[in-house]
C-alpha cells in the first residue's frame, strides 16, 4: 500500500518537497491592501513635506484684496483710454505740482534692470534661506514682461510727446520714421496715435511703445515679490512702485493709463505665479546646488 502511494503520481504527501500551497484571495488581499495604503500614506506625507518646504521658502502669497485692486486698476485703465487727453490734462499738471520731484526721480529707477539685478544680488548674498525664491521672482518677471512686451508691440501707442503733446522736435522724429517706413500708418499730428495691427510699423523705435508701461510692470512685480518675502515693509515696496509709475508720467514717457495697466498686470501675473508650486521647487533645487 505504501509503495502504491509512493509510486502513484497524483498522490502527494503534505510534507513532501513537491507539495505546493496556493493562498486564497481572502488570505492575500489584506496584505496587498495594507501595502497600497502604506504607499499612499508615504506619498501623501512626501507631498506635505514638499509643500511645507515650498511655504518655508515662499511663505505667503499676496491676498485677494490686492488682487482685486489690481484687476480694478487694469479695468479703469482700459476705460480711461478714450479720454486720454482730458485725463492727461488733469493728472499730469497735478503730478508736476507735487513737491516730490526728487522722490520721483529716484523711484523711476525702481523698475529698471540695474535695480532688479542689485536686489537679486543682495538677497542672494544676505538672505541665504531665500535664495531659491529668486527663481520664483524671475519666472514671474519673465512672464509679466513677455506679456507686457507682446501687448506693447501689438498696439504700438505713441508716447505723449509724440502724441497729444507733439512739438516741433517730436514732429521731426515722426517724419523721419515716415521716411524710413513710407507705408507706416504713423502721422506727424498731435493726437493719440495707435498703430494697432499695422502692417508696416516702425521697428526698433521706442516712439510707439507707450502702452503699457514696462517700467511700471517690472516695478510692481518686484514690489509683489518683496511684499511676500518681507511683508513688514510692504508699504515701502508699494510706495516705490507707485512712485516709479508716477515718475514715468511726470517724465512724459507714458500716459496715466499706461502705467496703471502695466503696474496692474505686473501685480496680477506675479500673484498668479507665486501661487504655483513648481517655481518654488525649482528654486529649492537651484539653491541647494549652489549652496553645496
Amino acid at each position: 500500500m505504501n509503495m502504491a502511494e509512493n509510486d502513484h503520481p497524483s498522490i502527494k504527501k503534505p510534507g513532501s518537497a513537491t507539495s505546493s500551497f496556493r493562498a486564497t484571495p481572502e488570505e492575500t488581499t489584506p496584505a496587498t491592501g495594507d501595502a497600497a495604503r502604506e504607499d499612499a500614506a508615504r506619498e501623501d506625507a512626501a507631498r506635505e513635506d514638499a509643500a511645507r518646504e515650498d511655504d518655508a521658502l515662499f511663505p505667503r502669497r499676496p491676498g485677494a484684496v490686492p488682487m482685486g485692486i489690481a484687476v480694478a486698476a487694469a479695468g479703469l485703465a482700459l476705460v480711461a483710454i478714450p479720454f486720454a487727453e482730458p485725463v492727461w490734462n488733469t493728472v499730469y499738471p497735478f503730478i508736476r505740482e507735487l513737491p516730490i520731484e526728487g522722490f520721483l526721480a529716484a523711484a523711476r529707477q525702481f523698475g529698471v534692470p540695474v535695480t532688479i539685478f542689485s536686489v537679486c544680488i543682495v538677497i542672494w548674498a544676505l538672505d541665504r534661506p531665500r535664495r531659491g525664491a529668486l527663481i520664483v521672482f524671475l519666472v514671474a518677471l519673465a512672464i509679466a514682461s513677455g506679456l507686457n512686451q507682446g501687448i506693447k508691440h501689438t498696439v504700438r501707442r505713441a508716447r505723449p510727446d509724440h502724441g497729444i503733446r507733439m512739438g516741433s522736435e517730436e514732429k521731426a522724429d515722426v517724419e523721419a520714421l515716415i521716411r524710413k517706413y513710407p507705408q507706416t500708418a504713423a502721422r506727424p499730428e498731435a493726437r493719440d496715435q495707435w498703430l494697432l495691427f499695422s502692417s508696416h510699423p516702425p521697428f526698433f523705435s521706442s516712439v510707439f511703445n507707450s502702452f503699457p508701461s514696462g517700467h511700471a510692470n517690472a516695478a510692481f512685480v518686484l514690489a509683489a515679490f518683496l511684499t511676500v518675502l518681507y511683508p513688514r515693509l510692504a508699504w515701502l515696496w508699494i510706495l516705490w512702485a507707485v512712485g516709479c509709475g508716477l515718475g514715468r508720467v511726470e517724465g512724459r514717457m507714458h500716459y496715466p493709463e499706461d502705467v496703471l495697466f502695466g503696474g496692474a498686470t505686473g501685480w496680477i501675473v506675479a500673484s498668479l505665479v507665486f501661487s504655483w508650486r513648481w517655481p518654488a521647487r525649482l528654486g529649492r533645487r537651484v539653491a541647494s546646488r549652489f549652496s553645496g
